[in-house]
């Protein structure tokens, strides 16, 4: 797994250095199908129609690679920053629909001409990707309890503590029933957050 953190910039004291393109798109890489498999399990199934994983992720890797510059790894993981992205974009279609209604046309959040190649091809092969089918037909037989704690914890990657404060729980409670789900859901969960 390539480093989210960079080194500090003597030029700009203790401030770290802002990733390099080509470390973008490799981090990008690696928390994609993570954001994937939680766009299928974030987008309700009334709104499919208009708004699919795949165009939710797309539009994520465009706002991600369009803003790169903007990662600072000293206020948090990359991880964290990409699904503030995604809780964003999501958000944004979900009003979009509300405003428009859920039977309306297929949502387009992106004109085609500004994504970049790199956003267009890694959308497509994650969405082609077996192991993520695998998965999402796995987190369809989980109960909320379950579904709600690997959003937050496999694929969102917040720690127990916080968990545990959403959750109203301790954190021994988050650590041990994380646990037990990913032992239940076995090697795909351990693909999908190791792509």
């Amino acid at each position: 797994m390539p480093p989210s953190r960079s080194e500090p910039n003597p030029a700009h004291g203790s401030r770290p250095r802002q990733l390099t393109d080509a470390a973008i798109v490799r981090e990008i890489g690696v928390v994609a199908p993570a954001i994937y498999g939680w766009a299928t399990m974030r987008i309700p199934p009334n709104l499919r129609a208009r708004l699919d994983p795949e165009d939710l992720l797309q539009e994520v890797l465009c706002r991600m690679m369009l803003s790169s510059s903007g990662f600072d790894p000293a206020l948090g993981s990359f991880r964290s920053w990409a699904f503030g992205f995604a809780r964003r974009v999501l958000h944004e279609a979900l009003r979009r629909c509300a405003r428009e209604g859920a039977a309306g046309p297929r949502l387009s959040l992106t004109d085609a001409a500004q994504l970049p190649a790199e956003a267009t091809s890694l959308t497509r092969r994650i969405a082609k990707d077996e192991m993520l089918r695998i998965f999402s037909a796995r987190v369809g037989e989980l109960d909320d309890g379950d579904r709600r704690l690997l959003l937050l914890r496999g694929l969102e990657g917040l720690d127990h503590l916080a968990i545990a404060r959403e959750l109203g729980v301790s954190s021994t409670a988050v650590a041990k029933r994380w646990q037990r789900l990913r032992e239940r859901l076995g090697t795909e969960l351990d693909a999908l957050l190791s792509a």
